[in-house]
């Protein structure tokens, strides 16, 4: 695994898996979120979720996985957050993402600042898409030089945590296959078919983000 400067990764993959049951269940939720009748579809926009005050059993769940998940480097610094960002994503699995910072959009329009949160998790549902690459270049650094990288492939349960300032992006598969390539651990749990690389998407914050609204509890 590639490290930065001082001997840690840039992507740590956590050593427990998302249970299949819960993996299962967030895989039925996702699949009607194209209609705006589905709660699953206002997922897809960012919502905050305060600590200790998380709606809905799945996701609540879900938050307490990945809470006991984080590897112990940085669970510090995820216990010093006031919440957490939560979004989803599904995307066609040959599809990429431009590299981006995830930020306060709101107090960078407003201070001209980026300001990053704490930790970003990515949480995979299937073993499709392209990989998550993570560049060791924070803002406000120039573009273009050269930098560390780590690569993390999907898996069916499997959670990607990195530094929440780091430059990210998705790579995109093009016409190559669109599982995970031979000789990359799977995660072992259960295996779903999917014809979507589906992400749950964690951003731990020190402070709440501008203008980000709750999640409603009846989603």
């Amino acid at each position: 695994m590639v490290t930065d400067a001082s001997g840690q990764p840039l992507a740590a993959v956590a050593s427990t898996a998302l249970p299949c049951q819960l993996l299962r269940a967030w895989l039925t939720e996702l699949q009607g979120s194209d209609s705006p009748d589905a709660r699953a579809h206002w997922w897809r926009e960012s919502h905050w979720l305060p600590r200790g005050e998380v709606p809905g059993a799945l996701l609540r769940a879900t938050v307490a996985h990945v809470d006991a998940a984080l590897p112990a480097a940085v669970a510090a610094a995820a216990g010093r957050c006031s919440g957490l960002e939560f979004w989803t994503q599904r995307r066609p699995t040959g599809s990429s993402m431009q590299l981006h910072w995830d930020c306060d959009e709101e107090h960078a329009q407003r201070h001209g600042e980026l300001r990053s949160p704490l930790l970003s998790v990515v949480l995979y549902l299937d073993d499709h898409g392209g990989p998550t690459l993570v560049l060791d270049q924070r803002p406000p650094e120039a573009l273009g030089r050269m930098v560390r990288a780590s690569l993390v492939w999907p898996h069916a349960g499997a959670m990607a945590v990195f530094e929440g300032s780091l430059l990210h992006g998705v790579c995109g598969l093009g016409g190559a296959p669109t599982a995970a390539p031979q000789g990359v651990a799977a995660s072992g749990r259960c295996h779903l078919r999917s014809s979507l690389r589906h992400t749950l998407l964690f951003n731990y914050w020190r402070e709440r983000p501008l203008e980000m609204p709750p999640l409603p509890e009846v989603l």
